[in-house]
């Protein structure tokens, strides 16, 4: 049986490869047409994909996060 340290490692090693994909994926679409409005279409098709395998209270509580931060963004000053 996996100790707690070692199930921590991996799921760190796995956030940060992730990271990594996404970075290297942005900067691919960046490259290619010249910003990131490719890379965030297609990354939200792809965020609405995994929303909803999650359990409907947590696909509730991302899609609150969204909004509040949403929100919070239209308030800022520019």
């Amino acid at each position: 049986m996996k100790s707690a340290a070692v199930k921590l490692q991996e799921f760190m090693n796995e956030c940060h490869g992730t990271r990594a994909v996404l970075k290297e994926f942005n900067d691919v679409a960046k490259s290619r047409f010249g910003g990131y409005a490719y890379a965030a279409g297609y990354m939200e098709s792809v965020l609405v994909d995994a929303i909803m395998e999650l359990p409907r209270a947590r696909r509730e509580a991302f899609r609150a996060q969204l909004h509040n931060k949403a929100y919070q963004m239209s308030m800022e000053q520019v």
